[in-house]
């Protein structure tokens, strides 16, 4: 069957490896790039030629045998970029939190992918499975770089490396089975509101007040220790 069947979209490509990044605003807003990098000329040409969009909802329908977008349908922008004479293919697209539960990358390489609110503790947590499908199906997808920057503080996560807001993941042959990807954060900043109302500003009547008092108690314990004398 030729290669253009995008059901896994890039990841059908071989000889290559993806970065994956996720930005997750303080609003919730996610903007999920990928870009997929050539590591001989064959696949640099595939990706170069490659006219063929792809979905970004995992539950909408595939194009047909043309390369001709079905109407009501999304698509991750595309752009083609040459580095060191190897031609990169970058995917972009922006969701909110409920529509990113459908997103074609992350449904297509794990089998179950969660996106759980808990109003009580006011945080979102994103989990997958364990076993990252695609290394396995694509035996010539080499190594997934899987970043995910987040805005808002994070509360629990198991990424192999964090740099400042960064979580990352690397994805290869030797650890793909095992490569869940677990991060929880709070859905908005420390609301000030909030802060204030739970430290409350001094009244400046508070400060004179204590002021006279202290003044009062200084000058009690010096006549006190004048008439010890």
């Amino acid at each position: 069957m030729k290669y253009f069947i995008l059901i896994l979209g890039i990841f059908l490509l071989s000889g290559c490896s993806v970065d994956y990044h996720l930005n997750i605003d303080e609003n919730n807003k996610i903007s999920e790039s990928i870009t997929v990098k050539s590591e001989n000329e064959e696949e640099s040409q595939k990706i170069h030629l490659d006219p063929w969009p792809i979905k970004t909802d995992y539950n909408d329908p595939d194009v047909g045998e043309n390369p001709e977008k079905i109407e009501g349908v999304n698509y991750y922008q595309e752009e083609i970029t040459l580095h060191d004479n190897l031609y990169h293919k970058n995917i972009s697209y922006s969701y909110d939190i409920d529509s990113f539960k459908n997103a074609n990358s992350i449904n297509s390489c794990y089998e179950h992918f969660y996106i759980h609110e808990n109003k009580k503790e006011n945080t979102i947590s994103l989990s997958t499975s364990a076993k990252f499908l695609c290394l396995e199906n694509y035996p010539n997808l080499n190594q997934v770089n899987v970043k995910i920057t987040v805005e808002n503080p994070v509360v629990t996560n198991n990424a192999s490396n964090i740099n400042g807001n960064t979580y990352e993941w690397q994805i290869t042959k030797d650890n793909y089975e095992s490569s869940a990807i677990i991060l929880s954060f709070k859905k908005d900043k420390q609301d000030k509101k909030a802060f204030n109302k739970n430290n409350p500003k001094i009244s400046p009547t508070i400060y004179i007040f204590l002021g006279a008092f202290l003044l009062v108690l200084i000058v009690l314990i010096a006549y006190k220790v004048k008439n010890d004398k």
